[in-house]
């Protein structure tokens, strides 16, 4: 079919892809064939091999529930990456495999490339040119790290590093974020990245989903549950056309929503303006489209509710109806990754097959949805002139890459402390924000402010009082939040007593504080919401958790008070 009406300035072209998912698929070949042959990865998690040292009333626990898992996961080869020995075995198995799976996205566009342009870094003209984002929820590794001795702790455990690993071993200065939405991390990091490229903050975006289970208590007994990680990069495709770059796919638009309200905050709704949104912003009709990798995790309700939504849109068309996680598991935060990855492999053998012209493609969208209701919904194509013959060859190993086996950090009983000290804040001069020069584009304006500091800071004025005053807001550790005696015993004869003081202070908010104090306005709505809540939360609830709603609902309480007369306070 023929699609004239998209943008093709706004249009994403994939221009390389790397992979690894259950049952050593490595290309996108090996999903293909994986898919066509209805082959399921799945295995009786007691039985997998990776938790054998457990004892076995731990194993007899997850026994006759499947997963599908990645093979060889402790092995890696630090020196390729210029990390140390005792560096890589306190990092998260999330940060390795994405180096790896990034770094053979990286050999296979070189590998495509023409022989003038097989240095990737020669061809771009700085390094602010290259942005990451990175779809990633997990962190389990980061309680397996609690009383680690090692230097490398912090930055082996922290979900932001994932990102930031990536830049700064290729020098890389664009944006570099971790996306979290869960489920729907990937594709919430992919549709970041091609509003990145489209807006020209980069000139290219690696955009990759990672998800690991590394222990048996990430084992599921609803659904079953894969890992593994995939990682695309993506070009403007007037860009790739013009550096004669392999196009595999082409985004054609996206959309990211939230559920909004439903019966409960983890039931899904028939939420179907995600999809149309996605549709419009690619410039294409519902009947344009021929397949749809939907989210689909196998459960009852809330595949009839996705199906029953999608159905509402694509009614008109003959669109196929799948998922991958037939064959591979749930994925998680890299699910819409793999999805991805689905879509294309069946895109390009259709348009291998079908006789389409060279202007003519074939579409297909991915959705993706979190716990919570984060939606997401990618429109994807595959045009028949990017079918090359001879296609291009599929790097499944990374040249020089010899993985030895590093063990990873297992789980420690103790808790481990951040050594780090706060100095009292020093107030700054004031820049005048306005005075300098501008692009032209709108304003966003703030309209309703909260805050909850260490110090009883809870507006600006409190907060300027303390920048002006530079007092000290830091203090012991509340004998109610941890044991003190006990953090002193930990560290006895490890640190000089200077060390284990400040290992004992920090910005700390009060007991009262951290529980949320009540709305100043007990008839605000806000405050009635916030009340009728925290009615309903446990004792086992995250504490941040009821700490965030109410600042949020502080905000709007302060916007609701700000208002003048001539403003709709209904919005």
């Amino acid at each position: 079919m023929s699609n004239k009406q998209a943008r093709p300035t706004d249009d994403v072209a994939i221009v390389s892809m790397g992979l690894k998912f259950p049952g050593n698929i490595l290309t996108l070949d090996d999903l293909w064939k994986t898919l066509q042959s209805e082959q399921s990865t799945a295995q009786d998690a007691s039985l997998c091999g990776r938790w054998s040292s457990l004892e076995e009333s731990n194993m007899a626990q997850v026994q006759g529930r499947s997963v599908s898992l990645v093979d060889n996961l402790e092995h890696f080869d630090p020196s390729y990456f210029g990390i140390s020995l005792s560096e890589a075995e306190s990092m998260d198995p999330h940060q390795r495999l994405l180096l790896e799976t990034v770094e053979r996205a990286l050999v296979q566009i070189r590998t495509n490339l023409k022989e003038e342009t097989l240095s990737l870094r020669s061809e771009e003209p700085d390094e602010v040119s290259t942005s990451v984002y990175v779809g990633m929820s997990s962190t389990e590794y980061q309680s397996m790290l609690r009383g680690s001795s090692s230097v490398y702790a912090a930055t082996g455990g922290a979900l932001s590093v994932a990102a930031g690993r990536i830049s700064y071993l290729h020098g890389w200065q664009g944006a570099a974020v971790v996306v979290n939405t869960e489920d729907s991390s990937s594709l919430t990091a992919l549709h970041q990245a091609c509003a990145a490229l489209r807006s020209r903050e980069c000139q290219r975006s690696v955009v990759a989903g990672v998800s690991l289970i590394l222990s048996p208590g990430g084992v599921s007994s609803a659904i079953c549950r894969g890992e593994g990680c995939g990682a695309v990069i993506l070009k403007r495709l007037a860009d790739a056309e013009r550096d004669g770059d392999f196009v595999y796919g082409v985004i054609r638009g996206s959309a990211v929503m939230q559920d909004g309200k439903s019966a409960t905050l983890t039931t899904q709704s028939v939420n179907m303006q995600v999809v149309r949104a996605a549709l419009s912003d690619a410039g294409v009709r519902a009947a344009d489209v021929c397949y749809v990798e939907a989210h689909g995790t196998g459960t009852k309700l809330g595949d009839l509710i996705e199906a029953e939504a999608l159905s509402a849109v694509y009614s008109e068309s003959s669109v196929h109806l799948g998922t991958v996680k037939a064959n591979i598991g749930h994925l998680q935060a890299a699910a819409g990754m793999a999805g991805l990855f689905a879509a294309l492999a069946a895109l390009q053998h259709a348009a291998a097959s079908s006789g389409a012209g060279d202007d003519d493609c074939l579409l297909a969208a991915v959705s993706s949805r979190s716990t919570a209701g984060s939606l997401a919904h990618v429109v994807v194509a595959s045009r028949a002139r990017d079918r090359v013959s001879p296609p291009p060859q599929w790097v499944a190993h990374i040249p020089q890459y010899t993985p030895v086996v590093v063990p990873y950090t297992r789980a420690h009983p103790q808790a481990q402390l951040q050594q780090t000290h706060i100095p009292a804040p020093v107030a700054q001069r004031a820049v005048d924000p306005c005075s300098a020069q501008r692009r032209d584009r709108d304003d966003v304006a703030i309209i309703g402010l909260s805050c909850q500091f260490p110090g009883g800071v809870t507006d600006l004025s409190s907060l300027w009082s303390v920048m002006q005053t530079g007092k000290d807001c830091t203090s012991e550790v509340p004998a109610s939040r941890w044991d003190t005696a006990a953090i002193t015993a930990h560290y006895a004869g490890q640190v000089d007593p200077d060390t284990l003081s400040r290992i004992r202070h920090g910005g700390f908010l009060a007991d009262d504080e951290l529980h949320g104090a009540p709305m100043e306005t007990a008839e605000c709505i806000a405050g009635s919401v916030y009340a009728a809540v925290c009615a309903k939360l446990g004792a086992s609830d995250d504490l941040s958790h009821r700490l965030l709603l109410h600042g949020t609902l502080a905000a709007i309480a302060d916007c609701v008070a700000k208002n003048t007369p001539n403003t709709n306070t209904n919005t």
